[in-house]
This record gives structure tokens, C-alpha cells and sequence, in this order.
């Protein structure tokens, strides 16, 4: 298993993508992949805040401790980070495991029974619409 922290201070979309490429090297079983998050009270915070990186109006209230959104990197728009974070689950989670998903024998039975449950053109029409929103949220999440 490994963990990896994308979004720390001074990474770029480069070192982010030489960190997703180092974890394909290591062939582990599992990973997951998190956007760095400064919390009060930690080196990581203070500096982010010295370097004006978390404005005034962001800093938390002590109900609040836990719900910072910081951008660290240096060219990296918020959606970017998204999209690496995005791209990494799908290359290490979905393209991995969803082959075995799919083509699981219980899976596939029941699959079977909701396509031949359809009564009508109309209940095919939305069970096509659902299943193309759902992969729509998968590969093209932004």
C-alpha cells in the first residue's frame, strides 16, 4: 500500500506527474492519493501562511479547524490538482480493479436481470442515460 501527497509547497505539474509515475514503478496493490491540506498548528500551515498562501479571510475558526482549501504549488490552478488527483485514481483504482468488477460472474448476473426486467423502450432509454452519467463522472470529471 502507499500513500502519496500531491499540492505540497513548490511542486509544479511536473514533479506532481514524476510523483504518479514513481508510484506505477513500485506495482503496489493499493494507493491512494490525497491533495495536501495545511492544518493549523502544523509547520506545513505556518508556512503557507507566511508566504501569504492562505489569505486572512481563509483562516479557520476553532469550529472550523479541518476546512482549509490552500493551493501550495506554484503552477497549479485548483482544477489541476483535481485532475492529477483524478488521474491518479483512475489509473491506480478504476483501470486496475474495474476489469475484475466487470467482468465478475455475480456482477454480470445481475446486470442480466435489470436489462431483462426493462419493460419498455422508455425504461431502456433512462438505464442508458444513467449508466452514460455514470461513466461521464468516472473518466470525465474536470
Amino acid at each position: 500500500t502507499g500513500y502519496f501527497i500531491i499540492g505540497m509547497l513548490g511542486e509544479t505539474k511536473d514533479t506532481i506527474r514524476q510523483t504518479i509515475a514513481f508510484a506505477r514503478e513500485l506495482a503496489l496493490d493499493h494507493y491512494a492519493v490525497s491533495i495536501a491540506a495545511p492544518l493549523p498548528g502544523t509547520e506545513l500551515y505556518d508556512t503557507a501562511v507566511a508566504r501569504g498562501l492562505i489569505p486572512e479571510g481563509m483562516r479557520p475558526s476553532k469550529e472550523l479547524l479541518f476546512d482549509i482549501n490552500a493551493n501550495l504549488t506554484e503552477d497549479c490552478s485548483d482544477d489541476d490538482l483535481l485532475r492529477l488527483q483524478s488521474h491518479a485514481f483512475k489509473e491506480f483504482t478504476l483501470n486496475k480493479f474495474g476489469r475484475y468488477y466487470i467482468f465478475n460472474p455475480v456482477f454480470l448476473r445481475q446486470m442480466a436481470k435489470v436489462v431483462f426486467s426493462l419493460q419498455s423502450k422508455d425504461e431502456v432509454k433512462d438505464l442508458g442515460r444513467k449508466v452514460w452519467k455514470a461513466t461521464q463522472s468516472y473518466w470525465y470529471r474536470t
